[in-house]
Formats: structure tokens, C-alpha cells, sequence
């Protein structure tokens, strides 16, 4: 089986909702389905194009547990 990512440029809008109702919850959503993050980070730098607040690596064991992970209703 092939590993598979999700990549996500984070851009925040109401980052005190964002942190205390998805990023507390969301890594124990994508171990369920055997993802982990690799990369979470506020530390980002930019040079072209928009600006975001977070980059963000996820890797899960295949693209098909990666695509239940985010149909799932825990993570909804």
C-alpha cells in the first residue's frame, strides 16, 4: 500500500473557534483511521501568493484510509 498526505495551508479566521473546536479534536479523528501529522506548524515564511498562518502535513497508511478520515463524521 501506497502512503498518502494531506497537505493544508491554514488560513485563520476566528483562530481562538478553530483551535477549541477543530485543531484540539482533529488529530485523535485522523488517528483512528492511522494517520499522524508530520508537519504543524505556525513557523511559515512567503514570498509568493497569499500568506497563511499554518502549514500542515498529514500522512495516513493509504489514500483510502485518508479519504474515509475526512468523510467521516467525527471529522465533519
Amino acid at each position: 500500500m501506497t502512503k498518502a498526505y494531506l497537505i493544508a495551508l491554514v488560513k485563520f479566521t476566528e483562530k481562538e473557534n478553530f483551535k477549541a473546536n477543530y485543531g484540539s479534536k482533529v488529530a485523535d479523528v485522523f488517528a483512528s483511521f492511522g494517520g499522524h501529522f508530520l508537519v504543524r506548524t505556525p513557523a511559515v515564511t512567503h514570498h509568493e501568493g497569499r500568506s497563511f498562518d499554518m502549514h500542515v502535513i498529514a500522512e495516513f497508511p493509504s489514500i483510502e484510509k485518508a479519504n474515509k478520515a475526512l468523510e467521516s463524521d467525527a471529522y465533519k
